[in-house]
């Protein structure tokens, strides 16, 4: 009995102190003395937090507005057609119209040259024409012979024998010896075709340069046979052989 008799009271005290912070909790006052600050959970806001809250919102609603109003801008001039190129001017000369200029033509290329004429041509020289003759032509080759009465051998010069009218000419030779020296001789000689379809020359003894070199006539003669229309062959009487060509 006495242990209820201390219980309640406690239990009523209790009850109060949970009474009055509930009702402090929700704004409730039944005491007007200083506890009501010290027991306040519940403080009413600051008026700046509530002013700075509204300015937030009002800008979340400016930056929705200008967002939508540059994309609907972007999609106007996406849509617009693109401004056509200015039209071409044609440069303006000042002064008199000069001389329009035409391009130079390439000449033509040259006419192909003429064909050779031929040196020796057949149905002339199967008729014994001594016109084909004229001219100068190269006679045999250069070589080596042996020369005078020491038989020293010499660099004998490719020789040349020349045509005027009627088989009529000269021939030339020159060689060039080890103890002698240079030699030249030159012989008048006469052509003919006899009828054997050969050209025959024949030239008469002469004396060199210097004396007293001599070239013999008779052994020099030439017994010449046609090969082609460029070349003839000639032998003398000591069987030595000459090419006969310009």
């Amino acid at each position: 009995m006495k242990r209820s008799l201390v219980l309640w009271p406690l239990f009523l005290l209790v009850l109060a102190t949970t009474a009055v912070l509930l009702l402090r909790a929700c704004r409730l006052s039944l005491l007007s003395v200083g506890v009501a600050g010290a027991w306040n959970f519940c403080p009413a806001e600051p008026p700046g937090l509530s002013a700075e809250a509204g300015r937030a919102g009002d800008l979340q609603r400016i930056v929705a507005r200008l967002e939508a109003e540059l994309a609907a801008r972007q999609r106007s001039c996406a849509a617009m057609p693109k401004p056509a190129p200015p039209p071409l001017e044609l440069p303006k000369e000042a002064g008199p119209p000069r001389v329009q200029q035409t391009a130079e033509l390439k000449p033509p290329p040259p006419p192909p040259p003429p064909p050779k004429p031929v040196d020796l041509p057949a149905d002339r020289w199967n008729r014994g024409d001594l016109s084909i003759l004229e001219g100068c032509w190269k006679l045999g080759r250069e070589t080596q012979a042996s020369w005078g009465r020491a038989t020293e051998i010499c660099q004998v010069k490719t020789g040349r024998i020349c045509f005027g009218k009627g088989g009529s000419g000269d021939r030339e030779t020159s060689m060039v010896c080890p103890t002698f020296g240079p030699i030249s001789c030159q012989a008048h000689v006469s052509a003919s075709f006899p009828g054997d379809n050969q050209l025959h020359t024949t030239q008469p003894p002469v004396t060199c340069t210097p004396a007293p070199n001599s070239w013999n006539g008779p052994q020099n003669a030439l017994t010449c046979t046609r090969v082609s229309d460029t070349l003839a062959r000639c032998t003398d009487a000591l069987g030595f052989e000459y090419e006969f060509r310009r």
